[in-house]
């Protein structure tokens, strides 16, 4: 798979991720050539008085960098998100 294609499959798992008080969105993704892509992803809790956060997030060659972890493959990001 091209980088493109998977930013495109990570960003509808982010869109589309279901969790009862949590809800992601993403921004544009700054493209570094066909090699790697930075975006931000945007978060939002419900839950009691309720918070927003903004994540870096990237994806190159070495797999799917979160603040948390780096995902190797897609399907491993797709195990936990998906």
């Amino acid at each position: 798979m091209t980088i493109e294609e998977i930013f495109d499959e990570v960003t509808s798992i982010i869109w589309n991720y279901q969790s009862y008080h949590v809800y992601y969105s993403y921004g544009n993704g700054i493209w570094r050539g066909h090699d790697s892509v930075s975006f931000e992803v945007y978060g939002h809790s419900d839950q009691g008085e309720g918070a927003d956060w903004t994540e870096d997030w990237s994806i190159d060659c070495n797999g799917i960098h979160t603040e948390d972890r780096t995902y190797k493959t897609l399907e491993d990001f797709k195990n936990e998100w998906g």
